[in-house]
């Protein structure tokens, strides 16, 4: 199964946000559904959401990154920079 099929309730949940932001309600409702089916459904969350997030930072490293490919270097230094953003909020 490739990524992007490994990303499906991820993208579900976060199309959800997308709706509303500012109320998480709906996205929540939406990642409930999988919660609640126990330990399967936790882990093919956290599965789909590593997915998702190893396409979104594949994609950001290709774009901004100065090799113009996703090389792990790239994608820890984008991480990185998350990172100090946060604790600087």
């Amino acid at each position: 199964m490739g990524d992007m099929q490994h990303s499906q309730i991820a993208i579900e949940v976060m199309t959800a946000w997308t709706m509303n932001m500012d109320n998480t309600d709906f996205a929540i409702s939406r990642a409930n559904e999988f919660l609640d089916e126990g330990p399967d459904g936790v882990q093919r969350i956290v599965k789909d959401f590593i997915a998702l997030s190893g396409l979104l930072l594949t994609s950001l490293a290709k774009e901004t990154g100065s090799s113009g490919y996703a090389i792990p270097d790239e994608m820890r230094a984008i991480l990185g920079d998350m990172a100090l953003r946060l604790r600087r909020e």
